[in-house]
């Protein structure tokens, strides 16, 4: 693999790792954000809310992700694809269903 693909793939892991930090550690919208495009877009698909553009993408995440994470919130990867320009995680999370989650 040539030198400038595995940084991109570097790079493209630490900033995944940095955004999930920034969400489910930090829970800080405007972290989660420094590690988005400029224009992102948030889907949840299970519960099809979400924004899209940067404005929405903070109010969303301030006001209706980011404060209803469960204390017991835990992420549980089970596997990563890690492509030139994309990657893909699955996991499975695990919490105590205690609040109102309209996520």
């Amino acid at each position: 693999m040539n030198q400038v693909l595995s940084l991109r793939r570097q790079s493209l892991a630490e900033v995944w790792q940095a955004h999930m930090q920034a969400e489910f550690v930090h829970k800080d919208a405007e972290k989660a954000l420094a590690t988005m495009t400029e224009n992102p877009h948030v889907l949840c698909v299970g519960s099809g809310t979400g924004a899209v553009g940067r404005a929405k993408v903070r109010e969303y995440y301030a006001r209706h992700f980011l404060p209803y994470i469960p204390p017991d919130f835990e992420v549980r990867p089970l596997s990563q694809a890690l492509g030139a320009d994309y990657l893909v995680e699955e996991f499975v999370l695990h919490f105590t269903h205690a609040m109102p989650m309209d996520w």
